[in-house]
């Protein structure tokens, strides 16, 4: 069995999660600097869970192209 277009796919699904969490976590960074009343501690909680998160999956679509 090939694995190589399950790889890929995995690495593709993991890579366009990835791009969205950090794409929405990096405007509601700048929404932070920008906007004195959107800072406390439950934005800055999510904006630093929604970061992680987005770092952990791309990480992951890492790994499935690293076995190709």
């Amino acid at each position: 069995m090939n694995w190589t277009p399950i790889l890929i796919g995995i690495a593709i699904i993991c890579y366009t999660f990835a791009a969205r969490t950090l794409i929405l976590s990096s405007v509601n960074l700048y929404i932070m600097a920008a906007n004195p009343n959107y800072r406390s501690w439950d934005n800055t909680s999510t904006v630093s869970r929604d970061l992680s998160i987005g770092i952990a999956i791309a990480t992951i679509g890492t790994v499935a192209l690293c076995y190709l």
